[in-house]
């Protein structure tokens, strides 16, 4: 890192603290859209091309999240047809930041988890399944 002599560089340089993180920023490498079946938690591993540690910075359903530092994202089994997601649609939206602890520099991505409905088989209702009796003579 360079440690300049001011603090201020005005728009064109991004400074912390009188500090310019020299490298590049990590980039997020994981998928950012996922789908679950109703009934199942949403449990994926986030990577980037670098060493880095992971927050929730945003995203409409932030708070039905968890993260680890290591990246491990967590959202709980949630039902199709009673959805809790911002706008009652079945995708949970969340944005996930990855951070160089050495350099600072960060990527964001946004998340988009979709439920999908399980449709099981009601009472009465054929399954495929056929059933044959002898009876005996």
């Amino acid at each position: 890192m360079t440690t300049l002599p001011w603090s201020n560089v005005g728009n064109t340089i991004l400074i912390w603290n009188g500090v310019i993180p020299e490298g590049d920023a990590p980039t997020i490498t994981s998928a950012s859209a996922f789908s679950v079946n109703e009934g199942v938690a949403l449990s994926t591993q986030l990577t980037a091309d670098q060493t880095v540690t992971w927050q929730l910075v945003g995203g409409a359903d932030q708070a039905q999240f968890s993260i680890t530092s290591g990246g491990l994202l967590s959202l709980p089994a949630k039902s199709f047809s009673v959805p809790t997601d911002s706008d009652l649609n079945n995708v949970y939206v969340v944005q996930a930041e990855a951070t160089n602890p050495t350099t600072s520099l960060n990527a964001i991505t946004t998340i988009l988890v979709t439920i999908l409905q399980v449709v099981s088989p009601t009472v009465g209702q054929a399954t495929g399944l056929l059933l044959a009796i002898t009876r005996p003579t």
